[in-house]
């Protein structure tokens, strides 16, 4: 195709090894292949660089970099992302998936907008076990569209979508404008860039669960939910840079579609104590973050089939909120 562009997929890997076979399959059974896949071995301890490097001499555009220290994901991410040849862009953790139709589908759409600053895709998670948990249908089309920056903050201002890199195909250029993955948002370092992007040149969406995320309790995530001190940083540290002259023009867009929510209950004290920050406080922000703290709390907490009747309902809710703002 004479207007193909490019995808390039990086990724890092710790002692993964138990799932790294699935999904370098995955990878390269894609229809629409990236032209280098880069995957960094964080300094494993298992059998990870002997199933990357066979995959490497099967594949020639797998690329491993072996770390003879532990770094970390993100450290690994940011520290290659300039680098990437292609025009777009894909990561996701060592032990999750994509799924059959993942890059040719959203690269198409983006070939068509070439304009906007991602493409999403709705997600299932499964346990460590690999076992099916649930899926997050997003809901905000019944067909692939583009959604302008107008469009996402109103579509966020009415449901709660997560932000997540692993489900989203990003353009490189734009990604490294606002930018980049930012080490100290640690486990955030993907949702700032993301929300910088949707409000600044909207997004592509695909309705369709087309990659898979691993739930597990040793996730950076996971952890960094019990370390209140550093969730605070992480906290002001995203709204300093809200706060600041490069993000300037997308600050009213985080105040009205009430994306801080995703920061929980802590970020309702920091907004409340510094004045700084309370120009993005608001009554609906108190109640959402609210809602959103109970059910990550609970949520760990509940049987499989209760969390699987709550994803029916939410993805019906979700359909009512679409016919309604379709209207």
């Amino acid at each position: 195709m004479k207007n193909r562009k490019t995808l390039s997929f990086i990724s890092s890997n710790y002692n993964h090894a138990h799932y790294l076979e699935e999904a370098l399959e995955a990878l390269t059974s894609q229809a629409y292949p990236p032209i280098e896949a880069l995957i960094v071995d964080d300094a494993s301890t298992d059998n990870s660089v002997e199933i990357l490097e066979r995959f490497a001499k099967k594949y020639p555009y797998i690329k491993v970099i072996k770390n003879e220290q532990n770094l970390g994901a993100i450290v690994n991410v940011r520290k290659f992302q300039d680098t990437l040849k292609g025009e777009y862009f894909h990561s996701h953790g060592s032990d999750d998936m994509v799924l059959p139709g993942f890059y040719e589908k959203s690269m198409d759409l983006l070939t068509r907008y070439p304009h906007a600053g991602l493409c999403l895709v709705d997600i299932i998670f499964v346990d460590e076990k690999g076992d099916r948990i649930g899926e997050e249908r997003f809901h905000l089309s019944d067909t692939p569209r583009y959604f302008s920056p107008d469009e996402v903050v109103e579509v966020l201002r009415k449901k709660m979508i997560t932000p997540a890199g692993v489900n989203s195909i990003y353009k490189r250029s734009a990604f490294i404008g606002v930018g980049g993955h930012i080490p100290e948002l640690k486990s955030y370092s993907d949702f700032f860039p993301t929300l910088v992007l949707a409000f600044r040149y909207g997004i592509c969406y695909i309705p369709e669960p087309l990659v898979v995320f691993r739930l597990n309790q040793t996730q950076y995530s996971a952890k960094l939910f019990k370390d209140k001190k550093a969730h605070l940083e992480i906290i002001n540290h995203i709204l300093n840079l809200l706060n600041s002259p490069q993000y300037s023009d997308v600050r009213p867009r985080f105040k009205r579609s009430l994306v801080l929510a995703y920061l929980f209950s802590p970020v309702i004290g920091v907004l409340l104590r510094n004045p700084d920050f309370r120009y993005y406080l608001s009554l609906k922000l108190i109640l959402r973050t609210c809602w959103r703290t109970i059910k990550k709390k609970i949520n760990p907490h509940l049987p499989l089939f209760l969390k699987n009747v709550y994803y029916y309902f939410r993805n019906i809710n979700s359909k009512r909120i679409l016919r309604s703002s379709l209207k």
